[in-house]
Order: structure tokens, then sequence, then C-alpha cells
């Protein structure tokens, strides 16, 4: 018994199939503050500081963005400047079985609206980013 090819023309992959979800090209890391440019400042991402990430994969209906905002057990999003959230980038929680703050993703309108928080340090960007993931 063969395989059924749709497309005869098309070339396989390494493993004799082709990955519909694309490959990683690139992966930004993005923190607290801003550049002299005015825009987020970028860092890598296992830093301890990177707070927002962006993933551009490249499939065979072009380029997708993937972007992903830490956020703690409770689903609220990381506030480098928050009174119960700052300084604890780096901590595990116990109770949970894992770290507390991780990475989450995110539709495009929360992450830009996250962003602009981290740039502005304005709090009502940081609650639109939270409604926007709670309400879609």
């Amino acid at each position: 018994m063969g395989i059924h090819k749709i497309d005869k023309d098309r070339e396989l992959g390494k493993e004799g199939f082709t990955d519909s979800a694309g490959e990683i090209v690139t992966e930004i890391g993005y923190t607290d503050g801003k550049s002299e440019e005015g825009e987020n400042v970028k860092i890598p991402l296992d830093k301890d500081e990177c707070y927002a990430k962006m993933v551009t994969i490249c499939g065979e209906s072009g380029l997708r963005y993937k972007h992903y905002v830490k956020v703690g057990v409770s689903g609220s999003m990381f506030n480098p400047w928050g009174l119960f959230s700052e300084g604890t980038q780096s901590k595990y929680a116990k109770h949970a079985g894992k770290a507390a703050w991780s990475f989450r993703e995110v539709n495009a309108k929360s992450f830009r609206y996250y962003m602009t928080f981290l740039r502005t340090r304005n709090s009502a960007w940081l609650n639109n980013a939270e409604r926007e993931v709670r309400d879609g």
C-alpha cells in the first residue's frame, strides 16, 4: 500500500513529510524600559528580566508571529514594579511545584498593550492587556 500524495511535485522534508507548523526563524525577548529611539528594550531570552517574547515562524503559509507574556500561577501578568511581583521573576512556587512565572501565549493586541505598559510604566496598559486575555 503506497502513500497517497495530493501534490506529487511537493518536496518532502528529511523525515519524509513536510512540517506544516514551520520552523522558528527568530525569537526576541523584551524587558522593561525604553531605548533611545523610544522602543522597547530587547534582551536575551535566558535572562530573568525577559518579560515578553515574540517568535517568528516560517511555514508553508508564510510568516506567522506568536506572542508570549510572563504570567504567574494566578494568571496575572508580571508587573516589574508591582507590590507583590517586583523582584520575584526567578522565584519558584513550591505550592504549585513549578516556576512562579512562566510564558503564556497571548493575542497580538494584548501583547501590544503589555509592551506599552513595559515602556511607559502606566498600569492602565497592564489592566487592558489582562482584560484582553480574559475577555478576548
